[in-house]
């Protein structure tokens, strides 16, 4: 069970990580996304970033849910 959510933890970890380095290398590299018209590029790499998190969020509260299920029988 701690295996679990230990690889869930990491990986909400990873996706956070992966998602504000995102935001950051938008933020540094501004002018050559507008440049070479990579907007649509690098928003569908955000979006794809915070769906990771929203559904690791998600895995987190169904395995949090699942054992206070079988704690309280």
């Amino acid at each position: 069970m701690a295996q679990e959510l230990n690889k869930i933890k990491q990986e909400e970890l990873e996706f956070d990580a992966n998602y504000a380095y995102s935001l950051t290398h938008v933020r540094n590299h501004a002018e050559s996304i507008a440049f070479f018209h990579g907007e649509k590029k690098e928003l569908n790499i955000i979006q794809q970033r915070f769906y990771n998190i929203i559904q690791s969020a998600k895995r987190k509260i169904n395995w949090e849910l699942t054992q206070d299920i079988f704690n309280r029988l």
